[in-house]
């Protein structure tokens, strides 16, 4: 993903660290499987803070409309730090 951006000539690239434990990653694929009414603080919650914490450096740094190197991926609440993604790249 670095090529990409450099190739492009301009962007930015936040890299969050959650280290995971085999049992948490054991979890969520137990979850995917057999999906359960959401408990507080799960898993996916994890995403969330995640999508925050990433979108107040984005914003920090003067980031507004973004094309995005990942899957189509469900932000919510990102408007709120005047952020938009306006494509995907799929990273090949």
């Amino acid at each position: 993903s670095m090529e990409k951006v450099a190739e492009e000539g301009r962007g930015v690239v936040v890299f969050l660290y959650y280290p995971e434990t085999a049992d948490d990653i054991d979890e969520s694929i137990a979850q995917a499987l057999n999906p359960v009414p959401a408990k507080p603080q799960q898993a996916g919650d994890v995403v969330y803070q995640q999508v925050g914490t990433g979108s107040q450096i984005l914003m920090d740094l003067g980031v507004h409309k973004m094309r995005l190197l990942s899957a189509p991926f469900k932000f919510t609440g990102i408007s709120g730090f005047d952020l938009e993604v306006v494509e995907y790249i799929g990273c090949d």
